[in-house]
């Protein structure tokens, strides 16, 4: 593949074995050219590329690549097939280069893969990206003296993570597994994660399905950190995502489970300024809301319970936490009115609360992503990016209290 046009940036989707063979011709000529420096694979391998050693040809040459400063690597096969090796390329050593890197490759891929770019890459890496726990996962990340973002599967030995004082962000998904294994993996995040709140400023929860409620509520109590700690918490974002696990959860039918032990500990997280559900709030949870617990907060996002949003938004719950917290922005997801639709239908019923014509309809009707506050617009506000028209959701409204 000849060529003297050098790309800084080079995305490829490959699927059959002859795009396999033109993908590692195309990196190792671009690598060549010597300005690579950004590179996203993404494979979807079809059934005559299964068992094809060009799989390790193309990634062996993704590792021979010098300059590399972000590698995105995705892959996914169609049956269960186990994929050969291939012989190793000797093009001399690459100096450390990745500072961002995402392996999402299928499992077999991350021993001769994913765990060499780790390594060989340890020096610079600020970023990382994977859906790999291998055994030996952990003790590199927490080597890694650069490494400030990770985003992962419960790992095994996560309390290793703990040498990494550069860790400053994480997203966990949060995925619990069946016997002695799964419960060794539990119990070493819940003790990672007692002590990572004096070290994590950002933290997403990302839970895969439904879980059992004892395993949630434990999981949740560890961001409160042990009780004998005097250290303060240093998180401050906070979030949770439940989509695609429940939609009952993100649609509004049913809050969280993990709301009740999440109250509990929001004393303990006194430098929280976002904090976002993932899903409807109860009013047990709005109720606890309070300045006095969380000082700095200044972001609440959630879903908009089933039903009214409108009629949710004028209940006590809501208005209670303005009336407490004159500083706070509530962001509200999927408004919208079950009522709203074509009055010429014979199943039309009007909504009480919508009819009272009180606040802009554009609200409640588009299922748009609303903004609230009750502070004065010409205030000085501590998350002046919402007030921008348009930069983070589609309505915002002062709320009069």
């Amino acid at each position: 593949m000849e060529t003297n046009c050098a790309a800084a940036k080079l995305s490829m989707s490959l699927g059959n074995l002859a795009s396999l063979v033109l993908g590692a011709l195309v990196v190792r000529r671009q690598a060549a050219l010597g300005r690579l420096r950004h590179l996203e694979l993404s494979l979807e391998l079809t059934t005559d590329a299964q068992n094809s050693a060009c799989v390790h040809t193309l990634l062996q040459e993704v590792h021979a690549a010098k300059g590399l400063v972000k590698l995105v690597l995705r892959g996914s096969r169609s049956t269960g097939s186990k994929l050969p090796k291939a012989a190793a390329l000797d093009r001399g050593p690459v100096a450390a280069s990745l500072k961002q890197l995402q392996f999402e490759f299928v499992d077999e891929l991350v021993e001769d893969h994913l765990l060499p770019f780790v390594s060989e890459h340890l020096a610079t890496l600020e970023i990382v990206q994977t859906k790999s726990n291998h055994a030996t996962l952990t003790a590199l990340l927490a080597s890694a003296p650069r490494l400030r973002k990770l985003g992962c599967h419960m790992l095994d030995n996560m309390m290793t993570l703990r040498g990494c004082p550069s860790l400053t962000s994480l997203h966990l998904f949060v995925d619990f597994q069946d016997g002695d294994q799964g419960s060794r993996r539990l119990a070493g995040v819940e003790a990672y994660l007692r002590v990572a709140t004096w070290q994590l400023t950002r933290l997403k929860l990302e839970f895969a399905k439904q879980q059992d409620q004892a395993d949630v509520v434990d999981l949740v109590l560890a961001l409160g950190g042990t009780r004998a700690s005097l250290r303060p918490s240093t998180l401050r974002c906070l979030a949770l995502d439940f989509s695609p696990a429940d939609l009952r959860v993100r649609i509004g039918y049913l809050p969280p489970l993990q709301l009740r032990p999440l109250a509990a500990v929001l004393h303990r997280l006194p430098d929280l300024r976002h904090l976002n559900l993932g899903g409807a709030p109860s009013d047990a949870f709005l109720d606890a809301i309070d300045p006095q617990v969380l000082p700095k907060l200044v972001k609440l996002q959630v879903y908009s319970p089933h039903g009214c949003t409108h009629e949710w938004f004028h209940t006590e719950a809501v208005t209670g936490v303005f009336r407490r917290n004159p500083r706070l922005h509530l962001v509200v997801e999927s408004c919208g009115c079950d009522s709203v639709g074509d009055e010429d239908d014979s199943d039309y019923e009007s909504c009480a609360a919508c009819a009272k014509d009180c606040c802009p309809d554009e609200f409640w009707e588009d299922t748009c992503t609303a903004a609230f506050f009750s502070h004065p617009d010409a205030e000085p506000c501590d998350w002046v990016e919402i007030h921008r028209e348009g930069a983070i959701v589609s309505q915002s409204m002062q709320v009069k209290v």
